[in-house]
C-alpha cells in the first residue's frame, strides 16, 4: 500500500474522531434541547448569526434538515466511533468494514448535496437567516464543503480497493 493511501487513511481516522465532538456538541443541540451548556448553544447562535447559516439559525430549523441531524445522531454517531477504531488498526481484520464505510459515504454525500445547494441557490433576500454577502457564503462553504469532499474521497478510496488493507496485526 502506498505511503499516499496510508496518509489518507489517517486523515479519515482524524475525519472520524473529530466528528464525534462535532455531533455531540454541536449538531445534538437541535435533537437533545436542555442537555448542552449555556456557551455551546451561544455559540451556535453565535455562529448561525455571523455566517448566515440558515441550518443552525436559532429559531426552528427546516424539517428536512432536522431528519438528517436525527439520522447523524443515531446512526452515523456510532459509525464514527467504529469507523475510527477501524482506520486506526489498518488492517485485513478490518475489510469488513469496506461495506459500511460505502453505505456511510454515499448516504454523507446524499445528504450534504442539497444542503450545500440549499446555501448557494436559496433566496435569502425575505428571510433573516442564509447568507446575504459573498463573505458569508465564503465561511459557509469553508465549514460545510470538507463534508462533502472527505466522503467523495473515501468513497473513492472504498472502491478501487476491493481489501483496503493487506496488513495482518499479531494477536497474542
Amino acid at each position: 500500500m502506498g505511503f499516499a493511501v496510508r496518509l489518507l487513511d489517517w486523515v479519515f481516522f482524524a475525519w472520524f474522531v473529530l466528528h464525534i465532538p462535532i455531533t455531540l456538541l454541536i449538531d445534538a443541540q437541535m435533537v437533545v434541547q436542555g442537555l448542552h451548556p449555556q456557551s455551546l448553544v451561544d455559540f451556535s447562535k453565535d455562529w448561525a448569526i455571523r455566517a448566515g447559516d440558515p441550518f443552525l439559525a436559532p429559531d426552528a430549523p427546516p424539517v428536512w434538515f432536522l431528519t438528517i441531524v436525527y439520522m447523524e445522531v443515531f446512526f452515523q454517531l456510532p459509525c464514527f466511533f467504529v469507523f475510527a477504531v477501524v482506520f486506526f488498526k489498518q488492517s485485513a481484520s478490518c475489510n469488513w468494514a469496506r461495506t459500511p464505510v460505502i453505505i456511510y459515504s454515499v448516504q454523507a454525500i446524499a445528504v450534504v448535496t442539497p444542503i450545500l445547494t440549499e446555501m448557494l441557490l436559496a433566496d435569502n433576500s425575505d428571510s433573516q437567516f442564509g447568507p446575504k454577502t459573498p463573505a458569508q457564503v465564503t465561511e459557509l462553504l469553508q465549514a460545510y464543503v470538507p463534508f462533502l469532499v472527505v466522503p467523495v474521497l473515501l468513497l473513492a478510496r472504498c472502491l478501487l480497493c476491493e481489501k483496503m488493507w493487506s496488513r495482518k496485526v499479531k494477536t497474542n
